[in-house]
């Protein structure tokens, strides 16, 4: 891809390989851009696919980290016990924090 235009930074073969490789590691040094519709384009789908590819990656390590699908669905039962026990915990703080005790 490269551009056909007097103000073109991108001029050969390297040059588009590198600013493909800074675009998708989404990186964008800005030393070489795209100044046509197409090369923007091009630039558009290059972004749009550098960020799915981390975000897809980052998913990945983070299911590893937290033990992958060993765990069964909470009920609605359970996530409304939970928060009343968070509630009964944070005004049992407030109130020692009101009394000047150190909360428990």
């Amino acid at each position: 891809m490269c551009e056909r235009r007097d103000d073109a930074t991108i001029r050969s073969a390297e040059d588009a390989i590198w600013w493909s490789i800074s675009t998708i590691t989404t990186v964008g040094y800005g030393d070489e851009y795209p100044v046509t519709t197409e090369g923007r384009v091009v630039g558009i789908i290059l972004m749009i696919c550098g960020v799915g590819m981390f975000a897809g990656l980052s998913g990945l390590v983070a299911s590893v980290f937290l033990g992958g699908q060993d765990r069964k669905p909470i009920g609605t039962e359970e996530i409304l016990a939970r928060l009343e026990q968070v509630e009964a915990k944070m005004s049992a703080v407030i109130v020692a924090m009101r009394i000047g005790e150190p909360p428990k």
